[in-house]
């Protein structure tokens, strides 16, 4: 029978001894980035909620049919920003809506105004059907191209009922790239 040296015992030991400290921290690192993660979706999703809260308060204390309670946001190339669109039907028979957000000016920091000199990816949910005295909020991401120029941006909201015609305001949602 071969004898086993204390050495090689004694480096195995150390050996597996640092694996499993190392599995352990390891799994415990894991742990704390999950409950980070988590925890910043649950507060997007709590700013989601009272920004819906605040849309749907603004519209039963004006009456507003359609409502953007943040027109303007700062981004850099790259950056993804959201605004939100408050849509209410105040008319007496259900319909369709439709959200339309389209370029429409931009502004050079000297001051000049001038068509847009790269293209904005934006992205929003374009129909919806509201039954009478019923609203929705939609949410707009407007993602700003790497290559964006130094100024501000403003894109054109409306929203067409189901014969076509613009209802509520047209409003203005303005991106500050800087």
């Amino acid at each position: 029978m071969q004898s086993v040296s204390k050495k090689g015992l004694m480096f195995s030991a150390g050996t597996l001894l640092s694996i499993i400290v190392g599995v352990i921290l390891f799994t415990i690192g894991l742990h704390i980035i999950f409950k980070v993660v988590q925890r910043s979706e649950s507060e997007l999703d709590e700013i989601d909620k009272q920004i819906e809260e605040q849309v749907a308060m603004i519209m039963s204390q004006t009456g507003a049919k359609v409502v953007v309670p943040i027109t303007e946001r700062q981004g850099m190339p790259g950056q993804t920003l959201d605004f939100y669109v408050g849509i209410a039907n105040y008319e007496l028979y259900p319909d369709n809506f439709s959200l339309s957000v389209s370029d429409f000016y931009y502004y050079a920091p000297n001051g000049s105004r001038d068509n847009f000199p790269v293209s904005f990816n934006v992205q929003y949910y374009t129909d919806t059907f509201l039954m009478p005295n019923s609203y929705i909020t939609r949410k707009v991401l407007i993602t700003v191209p790497s290559t964006a120029v130094k100024g501000q941006y403003s894109f054109k909201v409306e929203v067409y009922n189901g014969t076509s015609e613009v209802y509520g305001s047209t409003h203005t949602l303005i991106v500050t790239v800087g």
